[in-house]
């Protein structure tokens, strides 16, 4: 029920695309670089994250809007936990525990600060633009593009037209 009120919301067909290897991966992504304003959201996993040079190189290529859920060049779009927030948060862990707290004993605790970057030159790269009010909220803007694991560089814009998908 969730699912389809957000996809009337957004005006978007969500589909789920599990992968378990390489080849799935290439497939599952050029299937959605076919579709009329087809989009990535990358989901956190170890899998994806252990892939994640494959799917950003492989999304790039197609021309295809993608989110992810760390912070990755290129990205047009992440959201996900503040990691650094995370980090700082774990040190009180060990200091209980170096403590003499015993591990079982501590909650667990869920990420309480999320991120949202948005990069903009990636954007006008996919022929996209970025509405005002998104941009006014997100934690940060880039206005670089880089190559996979490389410093800030020039690179041709290349232009496509995107359409939202219709409603189902």
């Amino acid at each position: 029920m969730r699912s389809r009120r957000l996809r009337h919301r957004c005006r978007c067909r969500l589909v789920a695309a599990p992968v378990h290897s390489a080849a799935e991966i290439d497939a599952a992504l050029a299937g959605l670089a076919r579709e009329p304003g087809g989009g990535l959201m990358m989901m956190p996993d170890i899998f994806n994250d252990a892939h994640h040079g494959q799917i950003i190189a492989l999304a790039d290529t197609l021309r295809l809007p993608a989110i992810y859920p760390h912070r990755f060049d290129d990205a047009l779009i992440t959201y996900g936990p503040d990691l650094p927030d995370l980090f700082r948060r774990a040190a009180s862990y060990v200091d209980r525990i170096l403590r003499g707290e015993r591990p079982s004993e501590l909650p667990v605790q869920a990420p309480i600060k999320y991120e949202l970057i948005i990069n903009v030159k990636t954007a006008k790269a996919l022929g996209l633009e970025v509405p005002p009010t998104l941009l006014a909220r997100a934690d940060e803007v880039r206005e670089f593009i880089t190559l996979l694991g490389g410093a800030a560089a020039a690179r041709p814009l290349v232009m496509k037209d995107i359409h939202a998908a219709p409603a189902h």
